[in-house]
């Protein structure tokens, strides 16, 4: 009886706190204008990014091309998305990606490129209470 009641608790702090993070991305996104930069109209936004390669796949010396696998983690700030002055911060799937600014970013002179799926796109950010993002 003990157990059940804890896990009755636990389980209810936890539909509490999803419910309150669904309701601080929705204030967020009110009004939310997805084509402005970060303080647009102000200074340029500073980007900052992490490239790893993770392995060659393939070098042809006859094409003079190379295939390889790679993770880029792009880091900008985003004052209209802060939600809170404590060092919280909220991992989101990629679909939020698709409801914010990111950085336009491709590679010059490339072949081909393209993110990797699998069961669903490869992508993850990570929003802290101040409004910076870690987008990779």
């Amino acid at each position: 009886c003990i157990i059940a009641g804890s896990v009755g608790i636990k389980k209810t702090m936890v539909s509490d706190r999803l419910d309150n993070v669904t309701q601080t991305i929705s204030k967020l996104l009110e009004g939310y204008d997805i084509r402005l930069r970060p303080n647009f109209g102000g200074d340029p936004l500073r980007v900052g990014m992490d490239l790893t390669i993770a392995s060659f796949d393939a070098i042809s010396e006859v094409n003079m091309d190379y295939t390889i696998t790679m993770y880029l983690n792009q880091y900008w700030k985003d004052e209209r998305l802060a939600f809170s002055t404590d060092e919280e911060i909220l991992t989101l799937s990629g679909d939020f990606a698709e409801k914010i600014w990111v950085p336009d970013t491709f590679f010059a002179n490339d072949k081909n490129s393209f993110l990797h799926d699998v069961t669903e796109r490869n992508k993850l950010v990570r929003l802290n209470g101040d409004g910076a993002i870690t987008y990779g």
